[in-house]
């Protein structure tokens, strides 16, 4: 075996055997209590068997860093009575409440032969109380609306003052916050609100004094506060259910509310009336491009307005009708900006017969350029002389135009005459027009059925939808939670406006949807 590990082992039994023959030493009661202004106390320090015969020396106070200064007078021993026990005059000047632990030696022996034993003592200048009590005067605490909460303390004898809290167990379980001892403070009744001065209770007579709240992070705190006072053994308990918000998380939560109304306004709202709109707007459109592309076939045929007016006013005229002024203007299309909120009638039908009209106008419009304009420049092309075809063209082409002067007229209502007006020109011109120019079609192409169900402006009517809801939710939201304030309040805040009640439907009954359905309006969904 390595001597250094002798050595070791050796140290460990000297201190194990040292320990064991340590003999316990220490003042009666483990405390030094000056009361009324007492500087000094006569108190008995016990011993061991061991130290029975073994003389006194000294005391000494070794705590390091502690005022006050104390001081040991060693009076004389208690042998008639107990040979283990010397009476010990303490002295120390305590100007103020205190209450500390300390550390002491005893030195034991003669001159040539000592032993020193340390032991640890309280020392304090505050009453010893034997029996005291605490009770919140309310369950609950709202706060900062309440600034501070009431309890009634009564000691029993001696008094107390500077009451302090000992320990809380409040927290709050959406969150998992907790409050400290330091953000609790006990005040004396009376209080400014900017100071916080120690409460002192009388003996015998039940005193109020105040626990104020301060930095407290939003939320519903339950649990219970643990009360002391100075010189008592025991501390005292007081269950409180304790609610923090402000105004600013209200605030904050309101204005969530308010940008939930708005996104579901600009998304579920005003993009869905937008689309509705686009696709009201998208036949007519169509329609438009069809009877511009026939006012272009005309120019590339070089007929003008002057040759064919009423053909050419007809196209242009449809056109204007086809327009998206003159649609809303005819109470077809609404604003995508102010969507509608009671139904006045639908409106779709009617839409759909206009648009009918005039794709049926156009169809026979185009007819008439398709099967009578181009069919008589053919001619003339066809022709040797062509300056006398063209004079015949013109006596034709204005017999062409008559018929379009007719808005009624349909393809079916133009075949014939069309068909005769082209059989008189071919016989006056003597030429021979081909089977697929003989052959007039008398079929229009279909059109699509228009659905689109439009609702009258009604701006008020919205707006007071808005304001109900933001109304309700603050209601059902905000002022039911006295700790509103906490993330998952602001969330649910924001879905209330948004009308998206995912946490909401379960912990409130009170929906947005139910208010605007009892007053009649119909929410698009």
């Amino acid at each position: 075996m390595a001597p250094w590990i002798g050595a070791v082992l050796l140290l460990l039994v000297a201190i194990s055997a040292s320990g064991q023959t340590a003999p316990p030493i220490g003042i009666d009661g483990g405390e030094v209590r000056l009361q009324n202004g007492q500087r000094s106390q006569i108190v008995t320090l016990y011993a061991t068997k061991a130290l029975s015969d073994q003389s006194l020396k000294k005391i000494t106070d070794v705590t390091l860093n502690a005022q006050p200064n104390v001081t040991f007078t060693v009076q004389k021993p208690l042998a008639e009575i107990d040979p283990r026990r010397w009476t010990v005059d303490v002295q120390a000047t305590l100007a103020e409440s205190y209450e500390g632990q300390r550390l002491a030696e005893a030195t034991f022996g003669d001159d040539k032969d000592t032993k020193t034993f340390a032991f640890r003592y309280t020392l304090t200048n505050r009453p010893k109380v034997s029996a005291w009590s605490a009770s919140g005067m309310f369950p609950k605490l709202v706060w900062p609306a309440n600034t501070q909460w009431p309890i009634v303390v009564t000691v029993a004898d001696g008094g107390a003052t500077s009451p302090r809290v000992l320990r809380t167990t409040l927290s709050d379980a959406a969150t998992d916050r907790i409050i400290t001892p330091l953000q609790l403070d006990l005040c004396a009744s009376g209080a400014p609100a900017n100071g916080c001065p120690p409460a002192t209770v009388a003996p015998g007579t039940p005193a109020t004094i105040y626990m104020r709240p301060k930095n407290i992070e939003p939320g519903n705190y339950t649990g219970a506060v643990d009360l002391m006072i100075p010189g008592a053994a025991q501390s005292q308990t007081v269950s409180l259910t304790l609610s923090s918000s402000g105004p600013r998380w209200k605030m904050l939560g309101a204005l969530l509310i308010v940008l939930g109304v708005l996104v579901s306004a600009v998304t579920t709202i005003f993009a869905r009336n937008y689309a509705n709109y686009v696709n009201a707007l998208l036949p007519a459109r169509r329609l438009s491009e069809f009877g511009k592309a026939k006012i272009e076939a005309l120019e590339a045929l070089g007929i003008t307005e002057p040759q064919m007016s009423e053909l050419v006013s007809g196209v242009g005229k449809t056109l204007q009708e086809l327009e998206e002024t003159h649609l809303r203007d005819e109470g077809f299309i609404t604003s995508p900006r102010v969507p509608a909120v009671f139904r006045t009638g639908d409106r779709a039908t009617d839409y759909a017969a206009y648009l009918q009209a005039r794709s049926t106008r156009l169809v026979a419009l185009a007819f008439l350029i398709d099967y009578g304009v181009r069919r008589v420049l053919l001619l003339v092309q066809q022709h040797s002389d062509k300056a006398n075809a063209m004079t015949e063209a013109q006596k034709t082409l204005k017999h062409l135009d008559a018929l379009a002067a007719d808005s009624s007229k349909t393809v079916n209502d133009l075949a014939a005459p069309v068909a005769g007006i082209l059989q008189a020109l071919d016989q006056t011109l003597s030429g021979t027009i081909s089977d697929a120019t003989k052959t007039i079609a008398t079929s229009s192409p279909s059109t699509q059925q228009l659905l689109v169900r439009l609702d009258s402006i009604n701006a008020i009517v919205w707006l007071l939808w808005a304001i109900v809801t933001i109304v309700i939710g603050y209601a059902a939201v905000i002022m039911t939670n006295r700790g509103f304030g906490t993330p998952i309040d602001l969330v649910k805040a924001f879905f209330w406006g948004l009308g998206v009640q995912i946490a909401g439907e379960q912990l409130q009954q009170l929906r947005a949807s139910a208010a605007t359905t009892a007053l009649g309006i119909t929410v698009p969904s």
